[in-house]
């Protein structure tokens, strides 16, 4: 919500994404910075976003990482969010159940097998 704390609004929020969805900069809602249209918080910063689209018109993996330096640097500038850390979900299943393969945010069920 827009407005001051005083006036019932925010200024910070909690949030969680997978390591799947950080893992390019136009896969995530919260990598936008344009402004009203973007993620909470609306950042705006048109560098940003002028180097999210050079990302994605890059033809080469060498184009795409020296970009994505870039964005590390502008990101340090103008600060889009606070990543405070990483966890993990508790997860509990059967002894007699094996072959789950770790994966950060999904389960895959085609390794699995009854014992």
């Amino acid at each position: 919500m827009k407005k001051s704390v005083a006036e019932g609004g925010w200024n910070i929020f909690v949030t969680w994404g997978s390591g799947e969805g950080f893992d390019n900069p136009i896969g995530l809602q919260a990598h936008t910075a344009n402004g009203e249209a973007g993620w909470f918080g609306w950042p705006k910063d048109d560098l940003h976003e002028k180097l999210r689209d050079d990302w994605a018109l890059a033809t080469t993996l060498d184009g795409r990482k020296a970009i994505a330096a870039k964005l590390q640097e502008n990101a340090w500038t103008y600060v889009p969010m606070a990543l405070l850390g990483q966890w993990a979900p508790p997860v509990a299943r059967r002894a007699n159940v094996r072959g789950f393969i770790p994966l950060p945010a999904h389960v895959p069920f085609w390794n699995v097998e009854k014992v």
